[in-house]
C-alpha cells in the first residue's frame, strides 16, 4: 500500500498491478486508486468501490480482509447472506444481524460478541426477546459464579470501615 503524493494526504493507495479490474474498470475510468477502489486496505474506498458496482460483492464474502467482507454483507442480496452467519468477524455478522431476515436472527440470539446481540435483540419480536433475556440471565449467572470460583482470594487491605 502506497500514500497518495500530497505530504499530509495519508490516504492509502492499492497496488492497481495486482487487481483484477484493472483491464476493465480501472481502463473504463469506473474505479480509482485512493477513491473509489475494492483493493485498498481503507473502508471508504471499499465501500465507494461496492456502492459503484454491488454486483461484485458477492465475489468478496470470502475475502482474507474483514472489513472487505463486512462492506460486501451491505449490498449482498439477503438469499446470499446466510453463509456469513458464521463468519469470524464480529463487524462481519453485526451487518448480518442488521440485513438478515427475522427468522434467521435466531442463530445469531447468542454471539459471543454483545454489539451482535445487541442488534439482534433490538429486532426480535418481544416473545423471542423474553426468551434472549431468560438465556442471557441463565448464561450470565452461571459466568458470575465460574469467574467467581476461579477468582483467588485476595483480602483487602487499609480499609477503614
Amino acid at each position: 500500500m502506497q500514500q497518495a503524493g500530497i505530504e499530509n494526504n495519508l490516504t492509502p493507495l492499492a497496488d492497481c498491478s495486482s487487481c483484477n479490474y484493472r483491464d476493465t474498470l480501472l481502463a473504463a475510468g469506473s474505479c480509482k486508486p485512493g477513491d473509489c477502489c475494492v483493493i485498498a486496505e481503507s473502508g471508504r474506498q471499499i465501500e465507494r468501490f461496492f456502492r459503484a458496482h454491488p454486483g461484485y460483492a458477492a465475489d468478496y464474502t470470502q475475502d482474507g480482509f474483514w472489513e472487505r467482507r463486512a462492506i460486501a454483507a451491505l449490498y449482498l442480496s439477503p438469499d446470499r447472506l446466510r453463509p456469513l452467519l458464521t463468519d469470524p468477524d464480529e463487524a462481519v455478522r453485526r451487518v448480518l444481524a442488521y440485513r438478515v431476515p427475522l427468522e434467521w436472527l435466531p442463530e445469531l440470539r447468542d454471539d459471543p460478541d454483545r454489539e451482535v446481540r445487541i442488534t439482534v435483540a433490538d429486532r426480535l419480536p418481544e416473545q423471542q426477546l423474553e426468551l434472549m433475556v431468560r438465556g442471557c440471565r441463565l448464561s450470565g449467572a452461571r459466568l458470575c459464579r465460574q469467574t467467581l470460583a476461579e477468582r483467588p482470594f485476595v483480602p483487602v487491605s487499609g480499609r477503614s470501615r
